[in-house]
């Protein structure tokens, strides 16, 4: 009866170890997977951060771009203005030359 007693306690005993290694197991289990998930949503908010600043990239890109395309058509028609400008001023030279040599003529 004694031997079957110690038995027992010992296979018992075995019960408890194998049930606390188990229990280990399952929360180191949970540790990694609470880890895992919080490398997940880490590298997710990541990737959400890097797909924002890229659109936000293209859309400082467009509007740069904008601006320089309003900035050439300025310059150009600035340009343009100084050409005509000095057409103008070409022409009111040679208007004031003829009106001198006529004045010059009629005395």
């Amino acid at each position: 009866a004694m031997s079957a007693h110690l038995d027992f306690a010992r296979k018992k005993h075995a019960w408890m170890e194998t049930a606390t290694r188990q229990r280990e197991a399952l929360d180191r289990y949970d540790e990694v997977k609470k880890q895992t998930t919080a490398e997940r949503t880490y590298i997710a908010d990541e990737r959400w951060y890097l797909l924002y600043e890229k659109i936000e990239y293209r859309v400082k890109k467009h509007i740069l771009e904008q601006r320089m395309q309003h900035l050439r058509r300025i310059h150009s028609f600035q340009r343009t203005e100084a050409i005509i400008q000095d057409r103008v001023d070409h022409v009111k030279a040679r208007l004031s030359a003829m009106q001198l040599h006529e004045q010059a003529n009629v005395q």
